[in-house]
């Protein structure tokens, strides 16, 4: 048996005076417990048979979770400035209690038979039956079966090729849902009726008839190994179908709900994946080796529920942006507010008329809405790992970098509108200030052609543009996702073994550096697309942290 347990506490206060919570003050109080039990149960046989090898095992786990907590909070404001309690609070004080348990019975066995040392074959399947799925459906096997082939054994040896091995799977994984998501539960609510609780329906309507979702996972490679190990080369191709994923889908609010859990349709991810290791110098005091690795991916919408088209997956967020999976179309299309384009992809402005000066639209982009923006996947992604090795001081220094995939800043965008950025500050092509009159000289001319084709010659007020009409316009900020960083660098010490005596088998004291530069990003302006938690929009960054550290590492 094994158990994790983990508490979470968090206490907030608010000072009489200030800004929030009316001026009055505010205390609150958030707990939370998580337990999580196993119950493990495995029988191993292992075997040599001359030319064959043989490990098998089987057994049995169940695993139980449960997760509570409970959150407290002042109403009106604190009865007495700084004393912070729940029983100060001026109105009847917000009170919630939660209890989600889960349970999952599992059987599992996996065999390995080797021939050899050429030829091995590994199979393994398990079935989980899982708490929180109907009972007519909470069943699920997921089997898997890879191979390799250490062809070189056929191959004489010599000083280019040193090794070789070919290499397929096949796996299936399943997954469940979370707690009370198929079956109608109350939620006790903080409103009171006179004296009485009151409880409510969610707003996630309960399916009865929900299934497991299915992960179905096919592979391919090979791995060499050239020039007597000095060099690495692994090349690996796969496909992942993902079926009958379990998402939230949304119904017409007039049932009572909101969302829907459904199963939904199929995405297919495909991709290929290098990676490069090798020692350009290996000497009895110094060694270099590089690691280059790099995953070209896409991932595409084959189908999504009966009868749907399109899955809003996040959004909207200013305004109109949405995050969707698109039936015949990669995942992750961003769509919103956009500029209309002409017959040859210039984008269009409205025409200088009398109405439209009028109305100070004149010279501005004509806005399109339900715009496709792109996908936030990009194309391709890598790290190269350097390590320099001289005399026991190890030199570590990391980096990585992402190439294509879309994204949002708001960051960009309030830089603008408030006046802060480049593009709304300096001189014009006429050399005047932009932020001087359009009318006296100033402001800027957008690049496009006006409704009936013609270029576009119409000077605007840059204030107006950005404070007003840009703002929000979701094409104008969405960016490039491209950047290379400088993840980590440290720099360690491998203590020589007659320095650690004889219960120490070896110590390292590194000095570790992390986040330290970007060194290229194509939306510019310092912002840190890595450091988004979001993989469609940034959120207003705060200015990204390096890190300085010393690390310890002995072992006994």
């Amino acid at each position: 048996m094994r158990r994790d347990y983990g508490s979470y506490v968090n206490e907030g206060r608010i000072a009489a005076g200030t800004l929030n919570a009316g001026g009055k003050g505010a205390y609150a109080y958030l707990t939370a417990l998580s337990l999580e039990n196993n119950y493990e149960g495995l029988l191993s046989y292992n075997q040599d048979f001359q030319n064959f090898s043989l490990v098998a095992n089987a057994g049995g786990n169940i695993r139980y979770n449960r997760t509570e907590g409970s959150f407290q909070s002042t109403v009106g404001g604190l009865t007495s400035p700084g004393f912070y309690a729940i029983a100060a609070s001026v109105d009847r004080p917000t009170a919630q209690n939660y209890l989600y348990e889960r349970r999952v019975n599992s059987l599992f066995a996996n065999v390995s038979l080797g021939y050899h040392d050429l030829l091995f074959v590994e199979g393994s399947v398990r079935n989980d039956w899982s708490s929180t799925l109907p009972k007519a459906n909470n069943s699920y096997l997921y089997p898997s079966v890879s191979a390799s082939l250490i062809f070189t054994e056929f191959i004489p040896q010599n000083n280019i090729l040193s090794s070789g091995k070919l290499r397929a799977g096949y796996a299936q994984v399943g997954t469940d849902v979370g707690p009370y998501q198929t079956a109608l539960t109350y939620n006790v609510g903080t409103f009171t009726y006179g004296a009485n609780s009151l409880s409510y329906l969610p707003n996630l309507l309960p399916n009865a008839n929900l299934k497991p979702g299915l992960s179905s996972s096919y592979e391919g490679g090979i791995d060499l190994r050239l020039f007597n190990n000095a060099l690495l080369v692994e090349f690996t191709a796969y496909q992942n179908n993902n079926r009958d994923q379990i998402i939230p889908l949304a119904v017409a609010p007039t049932s009572g709900y909101t969302n829907a859990y459904v199963n939904a349709g199929l995405i297919k991810t495909s991709g290929l994946e290098l990676h490069l290791g090798a020692t350009p110098v290996k000497n009895d005091n110094f060694t270099w080796q590089v690691d280059l690795n790099g995953d070209r991916n896409k991932s595409q919408v084959v189908e999504l529920a009966e009868g749907q088209k399109n899955y809003q997956i996040d959004g909207p967020t200013w305004r109109t942006l949405t995050l969707n999976a698109r039936v015949g179309q990669p995942w992750g299309i961003l769509e919103g507010q956009g500029i209309k384009k002409d017959a040859n992809g210039n984008n269009v402005v409205y025409s200088p008329t009398a109405e439209n000066i009028e109305s100070g639209i004149a010279g501005m982009y004509v806005k399109e809405n339900n715009v496709e923006l792109g996908s936030v996947l990009p194309k391709f992604k890598g790290g190269l790992l350097n390590t320099f090795n001289y005399r026991g001081v190890v030199l570590r220094v990391n980096t990585d970098f992402v190439i294509g995939g879309k994204f949002f800043s708001t960051t960009k965008m309030f830089n603008a509108y408030s006046g802060l950025s480049a593009e709304t500050a300096g001189n014009n092509e006429l050399g005047n200030p932009k932020r001087d009159p359009a009318s006296e000289g100033g402001g800027v001319i957008l690049d496009g052609v006006t409704e009936d084709g013609q270029p576009n010659t119409y000077r605007v007020n840059t204030q107006d543009l950005y404070e007003g009409w840009l703002f929000a316009l979701n094409e104008n900020w969405i960016y490039n996702k491209t950047y290379a960083k400088l993840r980590e660098v440290s720099l360690g010490y491998n203590l020589p073994t007659r320095m650690l005596g004889k219960f120490v088998k070896s110590a390292n004291v590194s000095l570790i550096g992390r986040n330290l530069l970007l060194i290229y990003s194509a939306v510019g302006g310092g912002i840190d697309i890595s450091e988004t938690e979001t993989l469609w929009q940034e959120g207003g960054q705060l200015p990204p942290v390096r890190s300085v550290g010393v690390n310890v590492r002995l072992g006994f």
